[in-house]
């Protein structure tokens, strides 16, 4: 007798296995018991049956399984079936559209590296195909990347084309093809947290769809084309410093397209904190965004993509300055140390430039105060380090420490407080003969009937309850208000 639990799953892929075995024997007995030929024949087709199944299997996302074995025949040296190189390039092709889809050698390895330049066409026994697509995961994971040269011929970035890629910067050739960027399509961080050349990378014209969260990385710019008309749920979450609408009039998109800090889903009316990406708008449709969700909860203007950015240093103070605004920098050199006041306006070549944020202008540095104007709107991951300003350890705890956590601390003292009234059995273990709580006083009082001390207790910390709940309610209204006032300033 098996008596071990360990054993009996041992066992259990064994008698599976043996009886497999035993069916298939007797089925090729049962076709003609004294042809050995014809039993062997029909046990090995059953067993090619049981290997397509198994293979059909372990099929991902409809991509070949079968592969041919190069080199060494290591798992990075396989390639798919279907697949062939040009160039260093791999592609599959479509004979009957004569057109061809760039891939990844396989999905095992990082095929790409470098730099990339994809043809808008390969030659192949004296055929030409005409790359048409960017295929599923073709550069995903590639960490070395130092350009890709996407072809105008090309009209698809298919899902999770770049997918975790690590990338210097990509370019679109002018007069670009491309209609769709599926979900994930551009799904890809830059080199040392840098910014994709703003120059390059521009949505052309005639783009019609973008999927899920089809970018991540960091732009300075991006422009999304006036022709696009569908937008997946967060397919500009991403850090974006100035985004460049061309609709006139603005499209549905979900109310999630942009990644918010502070987000909430239940609450749209201006008790969220957007994130701080400046939005610029064509001439004339200003007050139609101002009442478009999402695009009315974010700092919008009518300003050209066109407009040049000028970093200048003015006043001991580095800036970026475009259109008619001015973002305070950390310094090329250095830190900035001492007092520190903010001008309103700086005047650059004759033109006045209003500071509306500040970028980890003072990060790690020295300053001992700073003034900051009230044009300022944003303050972006400055301050990480609120002691350098002379704050105290109980200061930054009761000012900073404290009302982060705060939200967690009501909870536990609410659940805590729930907990202590309903766990009665509990408490009567783990009390000793001297203690007595409160649901205990209750239970040996409610033996002798219900008296007016209970009834009571029982309004007292039914009260109790209700204006905590109250209170919490008043709170929350007057910062809803107070964040609404600060929004409908900002927008003025």
């Amino acid at each position: 007798m098996i008596t071990s639990k360990y054993h009996r799953r041992r066992l259990l892929p064994a008698m599976l296995l043996a009886m497999l075995m035993l069916s298939c024997y007797m089925e090729a007995a049962a076709v003609n018991p004294n042809t050995k030929e014809q039993a062997s024949d029909c046990a090995v087709g059953r067993m090619q049956k049981l290997d397509d199944m198994l293979a059909a299997l372990c099929d991902r996302e409809g991509n070949q399984t079968n592969v041919e074995v190069t080199g060494s025949g290591g798992l990075d040296d396989q390639v798919d079936d279907g697949v062939i190189c040009v160039d260093g390039i791999y592609y599959v092709l479509d004979p009957g559209a004569m057109a061809a889809r760039v891939v990844a050698k396989n999905e095992l390895n990082s095929t790409y590296q470098g730099r990339i330049i994809i043809p808008s066409s390969i030659k192949v026994d004296g055929r030409e195909y005409t790359v048409k697509a960017i295929g599923r995961r073709a550069f995903a994971a590639c960490m070395e990347l130092d350009k890709v040269f996407i072809p105008k011929t090309v009209e698809v970035v298919e899902k999770r084309a770049f997918e975790s890629a690590v990338i210097d910067d990509i370019e679109i050739e002018e007069d670009s093809q491309l209609k769709v960027i599926e979900d994930y399509g551009f799904m890809f961080f830059c080199k040392n947290r840098g910014q994709v050349v703003p120059d390059h990378f521009r949505l052309p014209e005639g783009l019609q769809e973008i999927g899920v969260r089809a970018f991540c990385g960091a732009f300075a710019d991006l422009v999304i084309p006036s022709t696009v008309w569908r937008m997946g749920d967060l397919s500009l979450a991403t850090n974006i410093k100035d985004l460049f609408l061309k609709w006139e009039r603005p499209v549905n998109t979900p109310l999630n397209i942009l990644e918010l800090s502070g987000y909430n889903d239940v609450d749209y009316k201006g008790s969220m904190c957007p994130t701080p990406v400046e939005i610029h708008v064509p001439s004339g449709s200003l007050p139609t965004y101002r009442l478009t969700k999402p695009w009315c909860f974010f700092s919008l203007d009518e300003m050209s993509v066109e407009e040049a950015t000028i970093y200048a240093d003015i006043a001991g103070l580095r800036y970026r300055l475009r259109g008619n605004k001015a973002v305070l920098l950390p310094p090329n050199e250095g830190q900035y140390s001492g007092d520190i006041v903010l001008p309103e306006t700086v005047s650059y070549n004759g033109k006045e430039y209003k500071l509306v944020r500040t970028e980890g202008a003072f990060n790690n540095s020295k300053v001992v105060s700073v003034a900051f104007p009230s044009s300022v709107k944003y303050v972006v991951d400055d301050f990480k380090y609120c002691m350098d300003l002379g704050a105290d350890r109980v200061y930054t705890f009761l000012h900073v420490t404290l009302p982060a956590i705060m939200p967690g601390v009501m909870s536990g003292a609410f659940m805590a407080f729930s907990l202590v009234l309903d766990e009665l059995i509990v408490t009567s273990f783990l009390a000793n003969a001297e203690t007595t709580t409160l649901p205990m006083k209750v239970y040996s009082m409610i033996k002798k009937g219900i008296s007016p001390e209970i009834n009571a207790l029982t309004t007292i910390i039914f009260g109790v309850c209700l204006l905590g709940l109250l209170a919490y309610l008043i709170h929350w209204m007057l910062h809803a208000h107070k964040v609404k006032k600060v929004r409908a300033n900002a927008m003025m």
